[in-house]
């Protein structure tokens, strides 16, 4: 498994290629540096985020049930043995839920990807019958997301203000 490290300067190189239609947060169940081949972004507990290098261009990778071709999965390395009342020894932190909203509005604004686009696994699994209010399989960022999602439309704003605004 190659991860590269990227900074918000670094080029975005996604392995999806140009068909871009949506981003999807996640989380990986593990402990904090612990980045999954799943995912083509992961941020780690300080904010630092890596690239899956080994997804080659147009690969669509197994993150969210029926919602994966065209969709970057950026994932937050935490919440091993977590459940939905104890976030346990590694609960998604503030430097994580910042980094990924700040990634997740420079993919939507290279690619066009609609704000109605940018869902947590939580999300898809309520629509697709898998989510808390059927058998709670899959909960990712079920309280955080809309606060993720609100900062990635803060980020998209700035991100198309004039310079100096």
């Amino acid at each position: 498994m190659v991860f590269r490290k990227i900074t918000a300067q670094s080029p975005l190189r996604l392995p999806l290629g140009d068909y871009v239609i949506g981003i999807v947060f996640h989380w990986t169940a593990a402990r904090y540096g612990q980045p999954f081949p799943d995912y083509q972004f992961c941020a780690d507990s300080d904010g630092t985020i890596y690239q899956n290098e080994e997804a080659d261009p147009g690969d669509t990778l197994p993150h969210t049930w029926k919602r994966n071709t065209g969709r970057v999965a950026i994932a937050a390395m935490a919440m091993y043995n977590a459940t939905t009342d104890n976030y346990g020894k590694y609960p998604i932190t503030p430097k994580q839920i910042e980094a990924m909203a700040a990634l997740a509005a420079k993919i939507a604004k290279r690619y066009g990807v609609k704000p109605d686009e940018i869902k947590t696994h939580y999300d898809w699994a309520e629509i697709d019958g898998y989510g808390p209010s059927t058998n709670c399989e899959r909960w990712d960022l079920w309280k955080e997301g809309p606060a993720l999602k609100k900062k990635v439309q803060w980020y998209l704003k700035k991100l198309s203000a004039p310079h100096g605004a």
